[in-house]
C-alpha cells in the first residue's frame, strides 16, 4: 500500500500540468505516493502530457480518462480507484512546494490520525501576493480529537482541500460522493468529509500552492454569478445533510459543521440579493430560500438570523431587494458602525 493518494483532475490545463506533476514526482517522493491523474474529458494536449509521466513512471503514475462531469466526477473517481492509506487532492493548475512535501512524507509516516492538516499559500499570479493560511491556535505534531476544536482556535480557518489529508477509508465510511458537472462541491467534500472523524494532526510543513488569477475560476465575482444555481444547490444539499446527521456527531462536530454552512448562507443572499440582475428574480429567490431554510432546519434558520443583513431583510419582506438595495445596505453598515461606537 502506498502512503498516499494524490489525485490531480484536469480539464484543459496544458499550461500548468507539468509544473504541477514536476512537483510531486521526485526521487525522494516515488515509493510513498501514487498520482492518479484524472482527465475529465480535456480538448487540449493536457492527456497527452500526463501519459508522458505515466510512461515514465509506472510505478506512481496512473492517468484516468472519463467523460467530462465536473470537479466532483474526478474527486469520485480518485476516491474510487485510490490505493493509499491518505488521501489528498492536487488541482492540476496549483503545485506542491516539492521539498515541503519531501518533508511532510516523512512525517506522515510516523501518523495515524484521520486527517493531517498542514498550511498552504494563495498565490495571486496578476500582483504577485501570496497569502499563508494557517492553523495558529494548535500546536504540531500532536494528537487532536474534534472536541479539542474550537471555532476560536480554528478562526474561520476550515479543513479545505488545500490543506487537508485524509485517510482514505474515513472518506469511504462517510459515504463522500459529490455532485457531477456542479462547482462548489468542495464544501461537500469539506463538510461530509469531517463526519467520520475522530483524531487530528496539525504539521508545519506548508505544502499547498494555491493558483488564484485566471479569469475562469469559479472563485472569481463573474463566474459565480454565473454559477449561483450551483451554489444553490449544493448549499440545500448540505443544509438537509446537517438535519439529518446532526443528533449522530458529536456537539462540537455539530458546531463546526453548522458553521461552514451558515457562512455559505450569506455567501449565497449576498450572490442573490446583491448581484443577481433580474431583481425579481433575486426577491423570490431570497424569499423562497429563507422560507426552505425555516423548514428544512430552524437551528440553521436562527443562526441564518445572526446575519443584520439576511434577519432586516426578512423583516422587510425582501422589499429591499426589489426596491432599493444599495440603499438598504448603505443604511445598514450605517446602522452597525453607529451601534458599535455606541457601545463602546
Amino acid at each position: 500500500m502506498k502512503l498516499l493518494s494524490v489525485v490531480v483532475p484536469v480539464y484543459n490545463t496544458e499550461r500548468y500540468i507539468r509544473r504541477c506533476l514536476d512537483s510531486l514526482l521526485v526521487p525522494e517522493t516515488l515509493e510513498a505516493i501514487e498520482v492518479l491523474v484524472v482527465n475529465d474529458g480535456s480538448r487540449d494536449t493536457s492527456a497527452a502530457i500526463a501519459r508522458e509521466y505515466e510512461a515514465k513512471y509506472p510505478d506512481t503514475v496512473k492517468v484516468i480518462d472519463k467523460e467530462n462531469g465536473g470537479h466532483g466526477s474526478t474527486i469520485n473517481k480518485g476516491l474510487e480507484l485510490a490505493t493509499g492509506k491518505y488521501f489528498r487532492i492536487l488541482d492540476s493548475d496549483d503545485w506542491f512546494d516539492t521539498l515541503a512535501f519531501i518533508r511532510y512524507l516523512k512525517k506522515l509516516e510516523k501518523c495515524d490520525e484521520d486527517i493531517v492538516l498542514t498550511p498552504y499559500y494563495q498565490e495571486y499570479v496578476y500582483n504577485g501576493m501570496q497569502i499563508l493560511y494557517e492553523y495558529p491556535g494548535f500546536e504540531f505534531d500532536r494528537t487532536y480529537t474534534f472536541a479539542d476544536v474550537t471555532l476560536e482556535k480554528l478562526g474561520d480557518f476550515y479543513f479545505v482541500l488545500a490543506s487537508s489529508s485524509y485517510k482514505t477509508e474515513i472518506l469511504r465510511s462517510a459515504g463522500v460522493q459529490l455532485f457531477e458537472k456542479t462547482f462548489y462541491v468542495d464544501m461537500q467534500y469539506n463538510i461530509m468529509a469531517v463526519r467520520d472523524i475522530k483524531t487530528i494532526r496539525f504539521l508545519d510543513d506548508n505544502i499547498y500552492r494555491y493558483f488564484i488569477g485566471r479569469p475562469t475560476q469559479s472563485m472569481s465575482i463573474e463566474s459565480m454569478i454565473r454559477n449561483m444555481p450551483h451554489h444553490e444547490r449544493v448549499l440545500k444539499f448540505l443544509v438537509e445533510y446537517y438535519a439529518e446527521y446532526k443528533t449522530q456527531v458529536e456537539p462540537e462536530k455539530r458546531v463546526y459543521m453548522a458553521n461552514m454552512i451558515k457562512l455559505m448562507t450569506n455567501t449565497h443572499f449576498h450572490l442573490v440579493s446583491d448581484l443577481w440582475k433580474n431583481r425579481w428574480q433575486a426577491y423570490r429567490l431570497s424569499k423562497n430560500f429563507i422560507r426552505y431554510l425555516k423548514k428544512t432546519d430552524a437551528e440553521l434558520y436562527q443562526a441564518a438570523m445572526d446575519y443584520p443583513y439576511i434577519r432586516f431583510g426578512q423583516k422587510l419582506g425582501y422589499l429591499n431587494v426589489l426596491l432599493c438595495n444599495k440603499l438598504y445596505l448603505k443604511a445598514l453598515n450605517f446602522g452597525v458602525k453607529l451601534k458599535g461606537r455606541l457601545g463602546r
